[in-house]
């Protein structure tokens, strides 16, 4: 563990006239003893929050905070540990020294490389990864929090240290997504009947679903009606509530395309899931 020194330098002086010798004291220094084998790891991402479906670009990024040089890297990284992310294959990547070389796992559940790159005092090195979120993520999982381990020796170094391998030191970060506020509409479409005779009436119903978690405004629906079919009422239910379109709030155009509503018609708000809702 890295100590801290202090150290304080005294004068001691007398002048003409003075019968006793006086002494000032200079400020305290403080300095920082670093440990001969050190390093940091920090794990970042492309971004902060996620949505099912994503694919979330990674960085580990491992410096060199001692006096001898490192070697023989193994990086393993749980992805959360709950099956929500798994490992994008060909997509890691390693930089050292302003280089980029691909890299291969050496197992991709549980993930963990294995980087034989030495790391002089003050070296650093990037390893990049993505990962793709699950689809099937529940509603009411809010955030995902995953760890990577890193663990480091000076041994197998090539910059002139001569370590062991009973010397290797462990260190981990964490980083957590938060689920992203986002809207994600879904429709479906069903009908009254599977035939119907000329001048027969029959009904569509639309069925919107969001699975984000925020609220949808401005939304629109545009259904494009079968040639020859003549629209009588459009009617919606939504959380309980019943309500009648006048012709007014919807347009047909020529090719006979249904929008709801249009700048005059009720608008649509489609809510969000509540966690555990389906």
């Amino acid at each position: 563990m890295a100590q801290i020194f202090s150290n304080q330098a005294r004068v001691t002086f007398s002048y003409e006239g003075s019968e006793v010798s006086h002494t000032n004291d200079s400020n305290i220094v403080n300095s920082t003893m670093k440990d001969r084998y050190d390093f940091s790891v920090e794990k970042s991402a492309t971004s902060d929050c996620f949505r099912p479906g994503d694919r979330v670009n990674f960085f580990v990024n491992i410096t060199n905070t001692g006096c001898g040089c490192l070697g023989m890297f193994r990086v393993s990284d749980n992805l959360g540990g709950d099956g929500y992310l798994t490992y994008v294959e060909g997509s890691a990547r390693l930089f050292v020294s302003g280089s980029m070389t691909t890299i291969v796992p050496t197992t991709a559940s549980p993930l963990e490389f294995e980087i034989s790159s030495d790391l002089a005092k003050e070296g650093s090195l990037v390893l990049q990864y993505s990962a793709d979120v699950s689809g099937d993520v529940p509603a009411d999982v809010l955030s995902i929090t995953n760890e990577v381990s890193v663990v480091a020796g000076p041994y197998g170094c090539g910059c002139g240290c001569n370590g062991s391998s009973n010397n290797t030191i462990t260190k981990t970060s964490t980083f957590t997504l938060e689920k992203c506020e986002f809207a994600e509409v879904l429709i479906t479409k069903s009908v009254s009947s599977d035939s119907v005779c000329c001048d027969d009436e029959i009904d569509y119903f639309i069925t919107l679903t969001n699975t984000g978690t925020i609220d949808a405004t401005n939304v629109v629906v545009t259904d494009s009606l079968p040639t020859g079919f003549t629209l009588t009422e459009v009617h919606s239910e939504n959380n309980g509530v019943h309500y009648k379109y006048d012709a007014s709030e919807y347009t047909i155009d020529y090719s006979n395309v249904l929008t709801l509503p249009n700048a005059a018609g009720r608008i649509i708000l489609v809510q969000a899931l509540a966690p555990g809702d389906e």
